[in-house]
């Protein structure tokens, strides 16, 4: 309505004219009112207490702070023009500090309690584990906070997430981290691998699999904590190659979700070119088993063409019959590519 009353009138047709109209005398304040005078629609919501509170405040007044929120029914109030939120944001709020301060926060750790305090556990074990103040005592936080009681699937996710970066930093990880994280690996039930028909989701990618393969979004699961162990066991110095396919192997037979294992496909299965050949090829051959509806994954796709030349003829046939049996276009595709691949490539065409 403003924007047909900033037109000259002699330029608007009689339609216009009339809609403009009988608008006007509906609203008659809509083309004279200032559109910026209006009220907020949206306002962030903050911790109670900052990072930079929570850094001068006492060990005693930040915990109890923490055990307030833990009890508060509601979820945000305002105070002072604010919209201050709970344990989400105050938790998030001591991660901060934990980048700014580590040493202000370790202490503070052997105080948390497991169920009670896990948010605040996990945002600051991801954060302390990045810290080059923190350096090799890193995994050791993780192992003490575990064996007091902290299990959440949120802490565990911080705490693979910061020793994944730690182990890139460090040489990879110890074998007591290793059997630890390993021990966290869990069965995922509720992801379904059996008949596939072409979504619309499908039906839009008709572009190259090998060529076109955008920007991939890592699941979760458990797959920060694969990532965490083949990066623990392949940045040692020599590298673990037939340790990382011993995890597989003993993980292979849990049920997993098909994107977990796609995603890592696309960096830790290449890092088993070094490893035992008749083991791996028989983990491979397991992964591309039409059930487990890993082979239609984008990323093992990618891990095949990148793979295909150390990978033995019996891999190769596998997967390609896995994508030829299925109904879905992307599958076939993919095979079509990937035999198009290993043919010139076998024959010296240059691609």
């Amino acid at each position: 309505m403003r924007l047909l009353a900033s037109i000259p009138a002699e330029r608007l047709s009689a339609q216009a004219k009339r809609l403009l109209d009988e608008e006007s005398r509906r609203f008659p304040t809509a083309t004279t009112e200032d559109p910026t005078d209006r009220p907020v629609l949206f306002q962030a919501v903050t911790s109670p207490m900052s990072p930079e509170q929570m850094s001068r405040a006492s060990d005693d007044e930040l915990l109890n702070q923490f055990a307030d929120l833990a009890t508060d029914s509601e979820k945000f109030r305002e105070r002072g023009g604010l919209m201050l939120g709970g344990v989400i944001e105050a938790s998030r709020a001591f991660g901060e500090l934990a980048s700014l301060d580590p040493m202000r926060v370790v202490p503070l750790l052997s105080r948390l309690e497991p169920a009670q305090d896990e948010r605040y556990a996990a945002e600051a074990i991801g954060k302390l584990l990045r810290s080059d103040d923190i350096g090799a005592a890193g995994p050791q936080l993780v192992h003490d906070l575990s064996t007091k009681g902290f299990k959440s699937s949120e802490f565990r996710w911080h705490a693979a997430n910061g020793l994944a970066e730690w182990a890139e930093k460090h040489k990879g990880l110890d074998d007591s981290t290793c059997v630890l994280l390993e021990s966290w690996l869990m069965p995922d039930d509720g992801h379904s691998t059996g008949e596939h028909s072409e979504s619309a989701t499908d039906a839009e990618k008709r572009g190259s699999v090998l060529l076109e393969s955008g920007i991939f979004m890592l699941p979760h699961g458990n797959f920060p904590v694969l990532n965490a162990l083949c990066l623990g066991l392949m940045r040692r110095e020599p590298d673990e190659p037939d340790q990382w396919l011993a995890v597989l192997e003993r993980h292979i037979d849990s049920p997993e979700d098909p994107e977990v294992w796609g995603a890592l496909a696309y960096r830790g299965l290449l890092l088993l070119r070094e490893a035992n050949v008749a083991r791996t090829s028989e983990l491979i051959t397991k992964l591309v088993e039409p059930n487990r509806g890993v082979f239609r994954q984008q990323c093992f796709a990618l891990f095949i063409a990148r793979a295909h030349w150390w990978l033995p003829g019996t891999v190769l046939d596998a997967y390609l019959e896995a994508c030829i049996a299925d109904s879905s276009l992307r599958s076939a595709l993919a095979a079509s590519e990937i035999a198009a691949l290993v043919h010139f490539v076998g024959s010296g065409v240059s691609t």
